[in-house]
């Protein structure tokens, strides 16, 4: 890799025979978000509230891609659109378009997630002359962490915390 501040990424949909979307990314720039939701308990007489611990907030995680293929990122682009799309679109109700693709994230060393894109912000900064496919493009994307099982969760979060 010719920049040492470039690192690849991968966007993997799970349960999906779709190998992925492999970009590259600044890590100076990866913004999280989290936050938990406290249950305050109170009583009569109680000057302070109790606080209970309730659950750990979504975490969101913001970063920008990089792409660059001479031969025309087409097929990439589609692939973006399609992040935030729903598992199915068909003319049946919309119960059956509510589930997302789920997606497992790989930000090299600053870590790995499960979870949903909920926005794809696509800047094309340069097309091939000829016909206009676009060569070179930024992405921004917001990423949604969500719960993947009971037993991957409690890793992920000891893992990210370091309370292993």
């Amino acid at each position: 890799m010719p920049n040492s501040d470039i690192f690849k990424g991968k966007l993997t949909p799970i349960n999906s025979n779709d190998p992925g979307l492999e970009f590259q990314y600044n890590p100076t720039s990866i913004n999280e978000s989290r936050s938990v939701r406290y249950n305050f308990s109170e009583g009569q007489g109680q000057i302070l509230p109790f606080a209970q611990y309730g659950m750990v907030e979504p975490t969101e995680i913001n970063f920008e891609l990089f792409m660059l293929k001479n031969s025309g990122l087409s097929k990439e682009i589609q692939q973006l659109r399609g992040l935030t799309l729903p598992k199915q679109i068909s003319k049946l109700t919309h119960y059956q378009q509510v589930s997302p693709h789920k997606y497992f994230l790989n930000l090299s060393g600053y870590g790995a997630f499960v979870g949903v894109v909920n926005s794809v912000d696509i800047s094309v900064d340069q097309m091939k002359k000829t016909d206009m496919t676009p060569v070179r493009l930024t992405a921004n994307i917001t990423f949604t962490v969500v719960s993947g099982n009971l037993d991957t969760d409690i890793n992920h979060l000891k893992t990210m915390s370091g309370r292993r």
